[in-house]
């Protein structure tokens, strides 16, 4: 098993952090688009930091 890094905890947390957003968006606002620039936030992450 791989050790767990700064830099996985972080892409982690901002994904769970988009999921959480767009979750409130759909219940508590109605919205029911899905924007997926929000995901977006932890894929460029990734690709600049995470290299």
């Amino acid at each position: 098993m791989k050790k767990l890094t700064l830099k996985g905890v972080l892409i982690v947390s901002f994904a769970v952090a988009c999921a959480l957003l767009a979750f409130y968006l759909n219940i508590f606002k109605g919205e029911t688009r899905v924007y997926p620039r929000l995901f977006y936030i932890p894929v460029i992450y990734s690709w600049c930091v995470v290299r």
